[in-house]
């Protein structure tokens, strides 16, 4: 087995997977947070500030993941030949 092979496989049976489910957890943060925050108003301003973080940590989860999902492109284009061996993330399904 060569380096290419194993890097494929382990994109493959790993990576590939992994990405929705943070992706879609990123989501599923930042509506909560803006679901809380929509309760909130009327409320007290700690849980205001509760509700923001989420909301900021979920689109941080987002970013980063998509961010990474780039740079294993990219790397994978510059020291695979120009192979790539995983799609765009598929989109959560619920």
């Amino acid at each position: 087995m060569d380096l290419q092979t194993i890097i494929g496989s382990l994109l493959k049976t790993i990576i590939q997977p992994l990405f929705p489910i943070l992706i879609g957890l990123g989501f599923i943060g930042f509506f909560w947070g803006v679901a809380r925050y929509l309760f909130a108003m009327a409320g007290d301003a700690k849980h205001i500030e509760e509700a923001k973080k989420f909301m900021f940590w979920g689109v941080i989860t987002v970013t980063v993941m998509l961010s990474v999902w780039g740079l294993v492109q990219l790397l994978q284009g510059i020291f695979l030949s120009g192979a790539t061996f995983n799609a765009p993330p598929d989109i959560p399904k619920f």
